[in-house]
């Protein structure tokens, strides 16, 4: 009678369930590899979206920075379906533009095929005096029928006309008017400049 001297070897239907095991986990650990390195990006890309809404909600809440009295106004001229009987007031720095998310003077908003973009252009106030910035949109901002470069700043006088968009696409004529009493909002340039007003939504 042969004797046992050890065990036999694993079978082939063993040595394949180990093989599958291995290669399942494997496969689980690439796939929480990925998981987890597309959750960072959107989760990188809200805390990025929270906090800017929390920088902009403390400002708003505070009027940090916010002059309390209009130092100029837009005169709505041409373009309006109705001309509105009230100016928009410009307090300081002003984004204009038919986005929420982007500007705090708002016209024809959720319109898609509108003339004037998402941030159009932004008023900037420059504590003695104002100038206009072209934020690079897609119809363009003229002052005295001269269209703006984009992102290059303008220097705005009082009087100056200004369109958001030319009038035969759609676009809006305001005449730029500085508060009569202009001169005595001008800061020492030590003090705290005035730039942001509360938005304003204007169809």
């Amino acid at each position: 009678v042969p004797l046992e001297t050890g065990s036999e070897p694993d079978s082939p239907l063993s040595q394949d369930i180990l093989l599958y095991v291995i290669g399942g986990v494997a496969l689980l650990s690439l796939g929480l590899a990925f998981f987890l390195f597309f959750s960072r990006l959107r989760l990188g890309t809200a805390l990025q979206e929270a906090r800017e809404g929390f920088v902009d909600f403390v400002e708003r809440v505070t009027g940090k920075r916010t002059a309390m009295i209009a130092r100029a106004v837009l005169v709505p001229v041409e373009g309006f379906d109705a001309l509105p009987n009230k100016s928009y007031e410009i307090y300081g720095t002003t984004a204009i533009g038919r986005s929420r998310r982007h500007a705090d003077l708002l016209f024809h908003i959720g319109e898609e095929d509108s003339p004037i973009s998402r941030l159009h252009c932004t008023i900037l106030d420059e504590d003695d005096h104002f100038s206009i910035r072209d934020e690079d949109s897609s119809n363009g901002t003229y002052v005295n029928d001269g269209k703006l470069g984009a992102l290059m700043p303008t220097r705005l006088k009082d009087g100056d006309i200004v369109d958001l968009a030319p009038l035969e696409r759609g676009g809006l004529r305001f005449s730029f008017q500085l508060a009569e009493d202009f001169d005595v909002f001008i800061q020492p340039s030590d003090e705290i400049r005035m730039t942001r007003p509360g938005r304003q939504i204007r169809n």
